[in-house]
């Protein structure tokens, strides 16, 4: 990362109000911010223990999860069901069964995959056993497919709301007619 995007990141986090929360925690959060139509914030805990204790604040009223593993790394694809098990245990997810969810397989660039020890098999099996999960294949560092992935996991996470905002219009409009 730059100067410029270091600066521009600080910016954005101001303005949210959200450098107290990374001085809190006294280590640098990373924190990515999609717009569709609303701004959505993504809490990245790198897969880090020590920020487990922190998961009900953060997970509360959460509207999708995203599951990050290495695809050059067994055992973070292995551990990628203890973090699902421990997010919809603090994320208080009330049915799991139909929350938003997203597998995302990082770090396909490395080496030209050469030293992959997790094949796209592999992930799609899991996201299959778990209802079909969607499954993306990133590059972080490229920036490969992780438009997609985001816009992808916000478009599902916002789909209940916007039922909602039409159920509400639909009954607001219908009110107004019983009024007449």
């Amino acid at each position: 990362m730059n100067d410029d995007e270091k600066r521009e990141n600080r910016k954005r986090s101001e303005v949210l109000g959200l450098s107290g929360a990374k001085r809190a925690l006294k280590e640098r959060v990373l924190l990515k911010i999609v717009i569709i139509g609303n701004t959505g914030l993504i809490w990245d805990t790198a897969g880090q223990e020590k920020y487990n204790s922190l998961g009900v604040a953060f997970y509360r009223g959460v509207d999708a999860c995203i599951l990050v593993y290495d695809v050059n790394a067994r055992n973070t694809f292995a551990a990628i069901n203890k973090w699902l098990v421990g997010f919809v245990d603090q994320a208080n997810v009330k049915c799991p069964e139909t929350f938003p969810y997203l597998l995302l397989g990082n770090k396909v660039d490395v080496d030209n995959g050469a030293h992959r020890q997790v094949s796209v098999k592999q992930a799609k099996d899991w996201c299959r056993s778990k209802g079909n999960v969607p499954y993306y294949e990133t590059s972080a560092k490229d920036g490969l497919n992780v438009d997609n992935a985001f816009l992808h996991i916000a478009k599902i996470a916002l789909a209940p709301h916007d039922k909602d905002m039409y159920d509400l219009a639909a009954r607001f409009k219908a009110s107004r007619k019983e009024v007449k």
